[in-house]
């Protein structure tokens, strides 16, 4: 199943701190700033690429469970996750 291949590429990006950020000279510019009430930045290139890994994790997820009626997911953390192939 492919997407349980990616799962587990993000899953160990993640975990690694190795974010998919594109090659400067072709990525597109970053977006304003923003400032959270402590004054600490929080769409940094980094915590974005962090965020996209995240919601295509949580979509691939969603994914296999619909295809997959046996497929359980814990949570560990955020980038933590066990998969468990119920016998149905």
């Amino acid at each position: 199943m492919i997407g349980l291949h990616r799962l587990d590429e993000i899953t160990r990006n993640l975990n690694l701190g190795e974010l998919e950020i594109n090659d400067p000279d072709i990525r597109s510019p970053s977006p304003d700033p923003v400032y959270d009430k402590n004054g600490i930045r929080v769409n940094t290139r980094v915590i974005r690429a962090k965020e996209k890994l995240i919601r295509e994790k949580s979509d691939l997820l969603e994914e296999c469970a619909k295809l997959r009626k046996s497929f359980v997911v814990c949570f560990y953390s955020r980038i933590s996750y066990k998969v468990i192939l119920a016998s149905c």
